[in-house]
């Protein structure tokens, strides 16, 4: 990964840790509440890349059958999943972030 495309991605878990601070506060009230959050993320995540491989596989399908059509629009669709799971994949950093304030603090129940 490039200085540059890790900079984007920084920028991007800090943006999404500020609208969860603005939102939900800046600290989770407990290593349990961290828990159940990321776990929430990392089920959409894995929602999107589930999605993001059935556009896939219609890409690839499409491909067997010479259908360039359906192929065009099964990588739009597959762009559109890989950037939702990007998205989620950043809000599970921003995430892993802000429950590890509950360590460097030494404080859970704020």
């Amino acid at each position: 990964m490039t200085d540059k495309v890790r900079k984007h991605l920084e920028k991007a878990i800090k943006h999404e840790l500020k609208n969860s601070a603005e939102k939900h506060g800046k600290k989770f009230s407990s290593s349990h509440e961290a828990y159940a959050v990321i776990k929430e993320e990392v089920e959409e995540l894995y929602l999107d890349l589930k999605n993001f491989n059935e556009n896939f596989k219609g890409f690839w399908d499409a491909i067997k059958v010479d259908d360039h059509e359906k192929a065009e629009r099964m990588l739009i669709c597959s762009i559109g999943s890989a950037a939702d799971a990007m998205h989620e994949l950043t809000q599970v950093c921003a995430m892993c972030a802000k429950a590890m304030r509950i360590y460097r603090t030494g404080a859970q129940d704020e």
